[in-house]
């Protein structure tokens, strides 16, 4: 059986350390592997994407945390998309979105314990339904799309999933062979450098190619199952892109 561990970070560089050991000045470096990687956050409803603990280092997972997965999880079409097909947080929450009920704005909630929709409103719509009115139907924000083109958030999110899945398969072929017990690290090119330290540091005018679609119709809450799928696409020079299949929509990304 393959018994191996990473001994540098790929995305920062510093030291990987799985234990408590005393340093040269007799310091303890601190255990800096204890958390596990999302690809695809955990708040998108992923479980099945995840870099082992010990690949990249806790630093840098919580960096990619607040710095591009928050800011991708909280885009307004993004946000409307998890409530549509009632993906919960990491605290277990489904996200709330707006909604138009009897000319007032309102905010359309799941709530768990009742498998049911919620709709809180204002005093003001509440005298209006007594008053008599009794609107059929409410109105709410669709996906835009447009909102998700030529995005820097979005850009860096998929350039961070496109990395980690590379490292993801590779670590996968790393296992395939047998009695490997040795310490390594991923080498790379210029090119994946480049990329490595967009989303690790970040380059606010650099937005790479990509483009975002509706594969079919959004329909709320007609399936509640988590879809999405990741392939990496080649050309004659190598590795030159990624189709990322979120439920209805889908991110093609180039790097070249």
């Amino acid at each position: 059986m393959s018994n191996y561990k990473f001994t540098m970070c790929p995305f920062c560089g510093s030291e990987l350390v799985f234990e408590n050991i005393n340093s040269n000045n007799n310091s303890p470096k601190i255990i800096n592997t204890k958390s596990e990687e999302h690809i695809i956050p955990k708040s998108l409803g992923n479980e099945k994407f995840v870099l082992p603990k010990g690949t990249i280092c806790d630093k840098c997972n919580n960096y990619f945390a607040l710095n591009i997965e928050k800011q991708f999880l909280e885009i307004e079409s993004i946000s409307i998309l998890r409530s549509y097909h009632l993906i919960p947080s990491r605290k277990n929450k489904v996200p709330a979105f707006n909604v138009l009920f009897c000319g007032d704005n309102a905010i359309m909630r799941y709530d768990k314990k009742t498998h049911s929709m919620i709709m809180d409103v204002k005093p003001e719509t509440v005298l209006k339904l007594y008053s008599g009115e009794k609107p059929s139907y409410f109105f709410s924000k669709g996906i835009d799309t447009d909102e998700l083109r030529n995005n820097y958030i979005v850009s860096r999110m998929l350039v961070k999933i496109f990395i980690e899945v590379y490292l993801y398969y590779s670590i996968i072929e790393m296992k395939q062979y047998e009695n490997i017990n040795d310490d390594y690290n991923f080498v790379f090119d210029t090119k994946m450098k480049e990329l490595i330290n967009y989303v690790r540091y970040g380059k606010k005018d650099k937005i790479y190619e990509y483009t975002v679609q509706e594969t079919k119709s959004i329909i709320p809450y007609s399936n509640d199952d988590f879809v999405a799928s990741i392939d990496l696409t080649c050309d004659s020079n190598g590795l030159s892109g990624m189709v990322f299949k979120l439920f209805e929509l889908q991110f093609t990304l180039k790097i070249n």
